[in-house]
């Protein structure tokens, strides 16, 4: 999957409110709820409900490691750019 592909489908969901799952190594899983805040040339962060920034690279999403879900519907980005399912 082309990272720029990425970068631009995370820069339409920016400042909306998502639940992301996170698949750590080490079962260091994390769930939380935020909005994508910034967009990076290699990163994008999120600012969690409770204030938290968090830094994500784009290969997370290729690599399957983060998953966001939008008003209960479980949603992958990966998803929504091969299969076309709209959020």
């Amino acid at each position: 999957m082309n990272i720029e592909l990425i970068r631009k489908k995370i820069m339409e969901h920016m400042n909306k409110e998502y639940e992301f799952i996170y698949y750590g190594s080490r079962g260091q899983d994390d769930v939380f709820v935020g909005k994508i805040d910034r967009v990076y040339h290699r990163i994008f962060t999120v600012k969690t409900n409770n204030g938290i920034t968090k830094s994500f690279s784009y290969s997370d999403f290729a690599i399957k490691n983060i998953k966001i879900s939008h008003n209960n519907w479980k949603i992958l980005i990966f998803l929504k750019y091969y299969y076309k399912i709209s959020l």
